[in-house]
């Protein structure tokens, strides 16, 4: 599947918007890119007396403008300072290069190194946040604020909870009653199970900031919402909600205190409340595009998709042009993911309208829509105009990428990462690319790289653990989905993955656990997640393990048309434990009250053909694609028909209609291939395998088939690679030995 690298905003702890395959390019430190405006160049007292007033984002501009000055890249004032705006307005990767090159000074270590720290607390990066503070704290063993951020971050990251507590305590004897001190004990005391304690430094902490910080708004609420989830952790569910919403009511709008109580009333079921709480938070704050975008991301998981758009579409109307920009960039994300090509790119286009070009990161961003819409020319075109090398390179790579070149897409991925090797997306494409290629090893290193920043920038979360599904490394990629859950909770798919990994693994008894209940109301969801059970059934026991499962389930009607597949699979189930009479008992009482049912005249004709009963059976078929034109198993059935009669142009021209039908399924381009070869139209059956293994590249069958016409032709090196593809993800004995042969030919 084709990756897009279009992303929009996040909030904290709250369910994501959606995200297509991967994220923008993040952004590099833009120091080869020529400085913008004129007149006298800036001073530094001019900076800090922007950063003094709290206006980082104009001091970015002055700052740029300094470094590109001789002697600018080494001077540790001018780095800090940059690194300072560029960390403080969201940027955090590409701050660290300029606080880094800062600390080289002696004199900016300590507070580079605490800057660092707090960006990684900030972006919930908890290793760097502690790499920061214990660098800080090295060069000054009395600053309250590296203690401070480190307990936070072993706390956030449930490493060293003793640790966090002693931290806590060193920043309380350094500075009496400090905030960030106060709370850090308090979360110490309560992940410890020191209930009693706990309990007395939350009411300290909580007096504390409505006694003394109330100037501080935030913070206050984010405190507020502690005895909240104390009351939680001590089994009191009713009286934490009580807590929050009395929060909620001094502090409207708070994203911290959305969080848990969403959270709550997530795990409840209680889906309608929480949207109710995120719309009145939008409804108080109405220019907080982070909640605004969470709120769109859950009326598309629960198919309300066009109320999503037209929630993101009212934030474009803002007057301010920062805001408005911001919201065309968030809704250009959103349409881009859901296939909406052009009117993604005409979003894009308002963005670069309003804040021009000079943005690298809204560039590379407008780049990959581009090349999600196939206009490849534009794309290398645009590389063009990027400033340094490093830019080019990755857009170029992009550009190839889209193409499917991904032998010359990862050559212009490793150039640009010569340049910057930390690049976290050009490492997941470069990942993707090596998966196309058959190198799996190296997609591994390349997915877990890209994971370093987290799960929010790219996809490689979803990638990876579907790799080791694959292998059936079950827990492994559980562990690989759980990556960053704190910070980024699953999307859709993921979900789904996590579902079917717990089941392979024991963990749900058949039911979705409360973390992923605001799912449920998704239609879809509901119907893949008993599908999921079923196959879980399946795997454990065999087909009539899961015709009993679905049998004995007090929950599924299976009259209701949105369970068709539900029945269907029961169907396939019984036929294929050789119970047909059954299937066709089970079948006709939903078929007597459905006679009109396209999909279950489908599913008659699947039982009648396999009792025998050719004729029935073609009857059935034949009045199901009276009903619907578009009726899956009567298409195969009349495709199938079509290779028996030696018609393979109309079998292959209705297995690939079946293959848009059902994009999920790869079972009618197989037969489509399969029909080819047995035709001798090898090429045609290879690019139809190639397909296949576009949509699913761990498919063992459709690599060994694919390897076999590579070896005829000569291809050896192709052959070779796909069969160690068909090996390793489940091809068993046949694929083995055919990769034993390859290998000998290869060493003859």
């Amino acid at each position: 599947m084709k990756a897009s690298l279009v992303d929009a905003t996040r909030m904290g702890l709250l369910p994501p918007q959606a995200v297509t395959a991967a994220a923008l390019f993040f952004v590099m430190i833009a120091l080869t890119m020529l400085a913008a405006g004129c007149g006298a160049p800036p001073s530094i007292e001019d900076v800090k007396s922007l950063q003094q007033q709290r206006r980082f984002e104009e001091s970015i501009e002055p700052l740029r403008r300094l470094l590109q000055e001789e002697g600018g890249r080494d001077n540790p004032e001018v780095l800090y300072l940059y690194g300072r705006a560029l960390s403080t307005t969201g940027r955090h990767t590409p701050a660290l290069w300029a606080f880094r090159k800062a600390m080289e000074d002696p004199l900016y270590k300590g507070r580079a190194a605490v800057e660092i720290a707090a960006g990684g607390l900030r972006s919930m990066n908890y290793p760097l946040a502690i790499e920061g503070a214990n660098q800080a704290i090295e060069v000054d063993p009395e600053m309250p604020g590296a203690y401070a951020i480190r307990a936070m971050a072993l706390i956030n990251s449930r490493q060293d909870y003793d640790k966090a507590l002693e931290d806590a305590d060193r920043v309380l004897e350094l500075k009496p009653e400090d905030s960030s001190g106060l709370v850090a004990r308090a979360l110490a005391l309560l992940a410890l199970e020191r209930v009693e304690e706990a309990g007395e430094a939350i009411e300290i902490a909580a007096e504390h900031f409505e006694l003394v910080d109330m100037g501080l708004g935030h913070d206050a609420g984010r405190y507020c919402a502690i005895r909240g989830k104390f009351a939680f952790e001590k089994g009191e569910p009713e009286r934490a909600e009580e807590i929050y919403l009395e929060c909620l009511e001094r502090h409207p709008g708070h994203d911290v205190l959305v969080s848990e109580i969403v959270t709550l009333l997530d795990d409840k079921g209680e889906i309608d409340r929480s949207n109710e709480i995120i719309e009145a938070a939008l409804d108080s704050n109405p220019r907080n595009q982070a909640i605004r975008v969470a709120l769109a991301r859950r009326f598309d998981v629960i198919g309300r998709a066009d109320q999503a758009e037209a929630l993101l579409g009212e934030a474009t109307k803002f007057e301010q042009p920062k805001l408005a920009a911001r919201a065309f960039w968030d809704l250009a994300a959103f349409q881009i993911s859901h296939g909406k090509t052009e009117e993604g790119l005409a979003s894009f286009e308002k963005t670069i309208e309003i804040r021009g070009e000079r943005d690298p990161e809204l560039l590379f961003a407008y780049g990959d829509a581009l090349a999600v819409a196939g206009k490849v020319d534009e794309v290398l075109a645009l590389a063009e105009r990027m400033g340094s090398e490093p830019h080019k390179e990755m857009i170029r790579g992009r550009a190839y990428f889209e193409q499917g070149d991904y032998a010359e897409a990862l050559e212009h991925f490793d150039q640009g990462l010569l340049l910057w090797p930390n690049n976290f997306v050009v490492r997941y494409l470069a990942g993707i690319s090596a998966e196309e290629i058959g190198d799996f090893s190296r997609a591994i290193d390349e997915y877990r790289y890209s994971m370093r920043d987290g799960a929010s920038g790219t996809d490689s979360r979803l990638r990876l653990a579907r790799l080791y599904f694959a292998e059936e490394e079950y827990g492994q990629a559980l562990t690989v989905l759980r990556h960053d859950y704190q910070k980024t909770p699953p999307e859709f798919e993921e979900a789904l993955l996590e579902l079917a990994l717990m089941d392979r693994l024991g963990q749900t008894e058949g039911s979705v656990p409360g973390h992923l209940s605001h799912f449920a109301p998704s239609p879809e969801f509901r119907t893949r997640a008993s599908l999921i059970f079923i196959e879980g059934a399946r795997h454990r026991g065999g087909d009539a393990v899961a015709a009993e499962m679905i049998l004995e389930s007090s929950t599924l009607d299976l009259s209701l048309p949105e369970n068709l597949p539900i029945l269907k699979s029961l169907v396939l189930a019984l036929l294929a434990s050789n119970q047909p009479e059954f299937a066709r008992s089970q079948l006709a009482e939903t078929l007597e009250a459905n006679p009109s049912s396209a999909g279950l005249r489908g599913l008659e004709g699947l039982v009648l053909a396999e009792l025998g009963e050719a004729s029935a059976a073609k009857l059935a078929y034949d009045r199901a694609l009276e009903l619907d034109a578009e009726e899956p198993m009567a298409l195969e059935a009349l495709a199938d028909a079509h290779v028996q009669s030696g018609d393979i142009d109309s079998a292959v021209q209705i297995y690939e209609r079946l293959a848009e039908i059902q994009p999920r399924d790869v079972s009618a381009l197989l037969a489509a291939a399969d029909a080819l070869s047995e035709a001798s139209r090898v090429d045609e059956s290879a690019a139809l395998l190639r397909a296949v293994l576009e949509r699913e590249p761990y498919h063992s069958g459709a690599a060994l088939r694919l390897a076999r016409l590579e070896a005829e032709a000569g291809r050896a090196e192709a052959a070779r690679i796909l069969a160690v593809r068909a090996a390793r993800f489940g091809g068993g004995p046949e694929a083995k030995d055919f990769l034993r042969e390859q290998m000998a030919l290869d060493a003859g």
